[in-house]
Parts: C-alpha cells; sequence; structure tokens
C-alpha cells in the first residue's frame, strides 16, 4: 500500500472525490495523503487501528475533516477515562477537546449506547443513541458505521444525518451472521 500511494498517491487523491484513511496503518501513508488531499481540498475521514500513529503524530488530526474512533480511543486521546461513561459525559468531554485536536469534526462512539458527534464549522452537536437490535454478530459493527456515516457525509449530509445513518448500518451488521449488509434500496430514502 505506501508503495502505491508513493508512485500513484496524487494521481489517485486528484481523482477521488473523498477519502478514508486509517490513521493507524502507516506514518508515512499519513505523510503524503494528508498533505495531497489539503493541495486538492479533499475531505479526509478516518477511523482508529490502535491509536500509535495518532498518539505519537497527534497533528495528523487537525487534517481530518472528520475522525471517527470509539470511546476507549477518545478516552486515550483526551487523557481522561471514558469508558464505561455515559453519552453525556462523552459529549461533553468531546466539546471541552475537539476545538485543541484542530479537526472540525469529531464522532465517537459508545457501543450500545449509540454515539456523540460535534461539527465546529455548524455548531452542530448531539447524542445519537443506539438502534435497538437482537445481536447476533458484532463483527463489523463498527466498520459498518464508519460506512455509513462517511457516505452520509460523502452524499452533503449534516453530520447528525450521517451519524444517523452509521448507526444503522450498525444495527444492520449486528443482526446478521453475514460478513456485509445486503443492499437496501430505500436505506437512503429513509435517512
Amino acid at each position: 500500500m505506501e508503495e502505491l500511494i508513493v508512485h500513484e498517491g496524487e494521481a489517485l487523491i486528484a481523482d477521488c472525490d473523498n477519502i478514508v484513511l486509517e490513521l493507524d496503518t502507516s506514518a508515512k501513508i499519513a505523510e503524503i495523503v494528508l498533505p495531497l488531499a489539503k493541495k486538492y481540498g479533499k475531505p479526509v475521514y478516518t477511523v482508529v487501528g490502535n491509536m500509535s500513529v495518532i498518539l505519537s503524530r497527534p497533528e495528523f488530526v487537525s487534517a481530518l475533516d472528520c475522525f471517527v474512533c470509539n470511546e476507549i480511543e477518545a478516552g486515550r486521546l483526551f487523557g481522561e477515562e471514558l469508558e464505561g461513561k455515559s453519552t453525556d459525559v462523552i459529549l461533553s468531554t468531546l466539546l471541552a477537546n475537539i476545538g485543541k485536536l484542530g479537526c472540525p469534526s469529531m464522532v465517537v462512539t459508545a457501543g450500545a449506547q449509540g454515539a456523540v458527534y460535534a461539527d465546529t464549522r455548524t455548531g452542530e452537536r448531539g447524542i445519537c443513541p443506539a438502534i435497538p437490535t437482537k445481536l447476533v454478530d458484532s463483527t463489523g459493527a463498527g466498520d459498518a458505521f464508519l460506512s455509513g456515516t462517511v457516505m452520509g457525509l460523502a452524499r452533503g449530509m449534516k453530520l447528525s444525518e450521517a451519524v444517523s445513518a452509521g448507526t444503522r448500518m450498525a444495527s444492520l451488521a449486528i443482526s446478521t451472521t453475514e460478513s456485509n449488509i445486503q443492499r437496501s434500496p430505500d436505506f437512503w430514502k429513509t435517512i
């Protein structure tokens, strides 16, 4: 992946509409992709793999359009214990810290409690409750949440609407043993 980005990164970034980047894949990839995204005016959405790159290079976060992580990762980033805290506490902590990160919007998932979000550009902030769903298999729930949220943002939705789409996608993911979510032509019509 690194080699592809080194050799083809500029062309790839110039031709895309949006970028989804796992920042922890490689600092070198982020060092190439983030400036190119800025150069070409492409929004970058990211998810956390293991926090090592972000904790060692927090300046990467300020180059993002939206940063998505869970409450444990947010707690590590903010230096506060957030695991098991209420969404009200998580939202309050997010609001107290988002300005320090330089990232204009952030979403923090909290499992069965749902997710909190804030957008410093619009002032939008809030809590999106989880959808009561019979848990069959939690595999892929975070990826499904990210996918739904990013697809919503790429479609021009407000952050609250995009987080709602991510929440619905995660609900679909945990309600099946399948490793993918079947297409639903009405999914985007009901958001």
